[in-house]
């Protein structure tokens, strides 16, 4: 199987809300080996983040990384193997 690397999102500022950030096209397998996050604010920020299969919602069992706190003006990076038909961050 072809493996092509690509960006899934465009760099953007989180929004305040679960929202969908990306959807696998039909056919397709997503493998998201990694991200990174940056807080460009004054105090510490939380995210969560899901990865969701096709028909799936939001839960506890598909959260891969739970209320990670980034502290001011720093990044955050994370690896992960997490793979999905669908995936939403």
């Amino acid at each position: 199987m072809a493996v092509t690397a690509k960006v899934l999102i465009n760099a953007k500022y989180a929004a305040n809300a679960q929202q969908t950030e990306y959807t696998a096209p039909a056919s397709t397998r997503t493998i998201i080996d990694k991200f990174t996050a940056t807080n460009t604010d004054a105090s510490a920020q939380t995210i969560s983040i899901h990865i969701i299969p096709s028909g799936g919602s939001y839960g506890g069992s598909n959260k891969i990384v739970k209320t990670l706190s980034i502290t001011a003006a720093r990044n955050q990076r994370h690896h992960s193997n997490a793979e999905s038909d669908l995936s939403r961050w």
